[in-house]
């Protein structure tokens, strides 16, 4: 085998054996001696490696021992050679009679882990004088007995071999020692009962064992069949068996034998491979992303999972030894490649990014992608994995999130242009409201004094006037006093608390008690929540604002019914506030809430046309929207909302 070339415990064995021990190929040429072989030929290396028999005997004895190593490799069987009377000179070994010698050649196949055959050769060499007893050649060939069976044993126990075998004549059966160790069955006899080894057979097994052993035979065929062998503390070993009969010089049967090598953990080896590989196997078709193996340098797909060719609308199979090229978005494929020799340089095992792949039928795909670069025991490149998730709604939201964000970038710089735009409006108006306050105090104060020192004085269209004067800046101020509130309402900062609804509806009936009282109004609420966040005095005037301009826009001698009604919609509160008033038209139901926007005439009803703006600014402060519904002569119905 090939460690008897490469193994130095081997050498160093083999080295120690005093019988000549060489290896030659299946061309005849030697490619392995130990020392002493090259004793007993007296040659070196140089002179015997890659050569043939020819080149080291004589020509009549090269072709005795070739013609012995041709039956070997033909039968597989070990076969010998026996020379007497033969010499060696200072040339080549021949057959010329001089000193008495007995030589025996014994030939035998081996075959190494790749398959490869050799035939190993052991010379047994009798040197004898011609007055040399017979019982000196008989304690050689004792001596050279032991030292065979030694051999024989040692390599038993290294190669975790033995053997039984079973004689015809007798019907008795014997066993190796080694077998007895390696079936854990207890005794040293070498006989043992025939059946205890078939017993050990694997049930499952038997039959067909027995088979082999029956055709061998009686047929004559030799077998070579693996089985598990159940020894008695119910442990599974498996081996291997190798058997073959032995026949007479008539050609008849006269034992079987079998040699059993220990294969337990090559077979835990191999199934363990194939329990790595169902499990790789199963992964890579079960796994939820796609997976493709590629080869050595990156360029090519060997074979990828049904969720990667989903991905790529690909037909199973249709990847295969396909160019890595022609799914990668041209764009991306320097920066794959760059990251792929990075990682090959700096001996990483993986790197990942973000990149775009061609669909089958064009259309671009965006997968998150990592690749594993697998090498060998020796830092060689073996294959890639390549696993892949599409991201492609992901990075269609980014970019539609980038653009968004784009857009809304924009629209606040001009909401911020428009900020500061009013708030300098607002603080404006809050500085002019003081301002413009003053002149009509004056005017107003000096009309009464005139009114109360000159009256004796002024005629009838003096006093009414003066009295048209100090009634217009009353008016003046009321208005400048609304705007000012107006624009209080942003302009100043506004706690937020836990707001009792009911609690301030309350508090506006009975402030206002008097006059809801006088026109006879009815006034309920129900299903209000029991608090909401804001600020309450802004909830305050919202509401008070609503119940007093339900009643004000009555229908004369009709009590107002108002009602406050409230619905939980998830997110917030939507309220309502109806009545049973004059209604709005259709085309005034938007321009109710802007500033100063009047429908109706002083004298019809008062006010200055400010409070439902007061109260679009105070739902919009708290994150709500506002609008009215209404039918002329019916009756309107405010609704607004309030976040949670």
């Amino acid at each position: 085998m090939n460690f008897l070339k490469s193994s130095l415990f081997w050498q160093d064995m083999l080295d120690k054996f005093e019988s000549p021990i060489l290896l030659k190929n299946n061309d005849f040429k030697y490619v392995w001696l130990n020392k002493a072989a090259y004793d007993w030929l007296e040659i070196t290396p140089d002179e015997i490696i890659d050569n043939s028999d020819y080149e080291v005997y004589d020509r009549s004895l090269a072709d005795l021992v070739r013609q012995l190593n041709q039956r070997v490799l033909s039968t597989s069987k070990p076969d010998f050679l026996r020379i007497t009377s033969y010499k060696r000179d200072n040339d080549v070994t021949t057959l010329q009679s001089a000193l008495m010698e007995i030589i025996t050649f014994k030939s035998s196949l081996v075959e190494d882990e790749t398959g490869a055959i050799f035939i190993l050769e052991q010379i047994d060499i009798l040197a004898l004088d011609s007055d040399e007893s017979t019982a000196k050649l008989q304690g050689e060939i004792k001596r050279q007995l032991v030292v065979a069976q030694d051999l024989i044993k040692n390599i038993q126990i290294l190669a975790n071999i033995g053997f039984w075998e079973y004689h015809i004549a007798t019907k008795t059966t014997r066993w190796s020692e080694y077998l007895f160790a390696m079936c854990e069955v207890l005794g040293n006899e070498t006989e043992i009962d025939y059946n205890v080894y078939v017993n050990l057979v694997a049930s499952d097994y038997k039959a067909t064992f027995e088979q082999y052993i029956y055709n061998a035979l009686e047929k004559r065929e030799p077998f070579d069949y693996i089985t598990p062998l159940i020894l008695s503390n119910k442990q599974t070993k498996w081996v291997r068996n190798v058997g073959n009969v032995m026949v007479d010089e008539n050609n008849a049967v006269i034992k079987l034998i079998c040699i059993v090598q220990d294969i337990t953990q090559t077979i835990e080896t191999q199934n363990a491979l194939k329990q790595s590989e169902a499990t790789f196997r199963s992964v890579f078709e079960n796994a939820p992303m796609g997976i493709v193996l590629g080869d050595t340098k990156g360029k090519y797909l060997k074979k990828a999972n049904k969720v990667f060719t989903d991905i790529l609308g690909y037909l199973p199979n249709e990847l295969n030894n396909k160019s890595i090229e022609e799914v990668i978005h041209p764009e991306d494929r320097e920066t794959l490649y760059q990251l792929y020799n990075q990682t090959l340089a700096t001996n990483e095992k993986t790197f990942a990014l973000e990149k775009r792949y061609i669909r089958k039928d064009g259309s671009i795909l965006w997968a998150n992608t990592a690749v594993s670069v697998v090498k060998d025991d020796d830092g060689h490149e073996y294959y890639d994995i390549v696993m892949i998730h599409d991201i492609t709604k992901r990075k269609t939201m980014e970019l539609t999130i980038q653009t968004k964000n784009e857009e809304l970038d924009e629209k606040n710089q001009q909401l911020q242009k428009y900020i500061d735009s009013n708030l300098q409006l607002e603080s404006f108006a809050y500085i002019a409201s003081h301002d413009l306050r003053e002149p009509l105090r004056t005017i107003n104060g000096f009309s009464k004094i005139l009114l109360q020192k000159y009256n004796h004085i002024l005629d009838s269209a003096g006093t009414e006037y003066l009295t048209y004067i100090g009634n217009a800046a009353q008016g003046m101020n009321q208005l400048i006093i609304d705007l000012l509130e107006y624009s209080r309402i942003n302009f100043n900062e506004n706690e937020v608390v836990e707001v009792d609804i009911e609690n301030e509806i309350n508090k506006t009936l009975k402030l206002n008690s008097s006059y809801v009282s006088e026109i006879n109004a009815q006034i309920t609420y129900k299903n209000l929540p029991k608090s909401i966040k804001g600020n309450r005095t802004r909830i305050y005037q919202l509401f008070q604002n609503l119940i007093l301009n339900a009643v004000k826009f009555r229908k004369p001698n009709i009590p107002p019914v108002v009602s406050i009604v409230c619905q939980d919609k998830t997110n917030y509160w939507q309220f309502a506030v109806s009545d049973n008033g004059i209604g709005i038209a259709n085309d005034f139901l938007e321009k109710i809430f802007l500033v100063f926007q009047r429908l109706h005439t002083k004298n019809e009803y008062e006010g200055s046309g400010i409070g439902l703006a007061i109260c679009k600014k105070i739902v919009q402060q708290h994150g709500g929207d506002i609008w009215a519904e209404s039918e002329p002569g019916i009756g309107t119905t405010f609704y607004f909302t309030l976040p949670k």
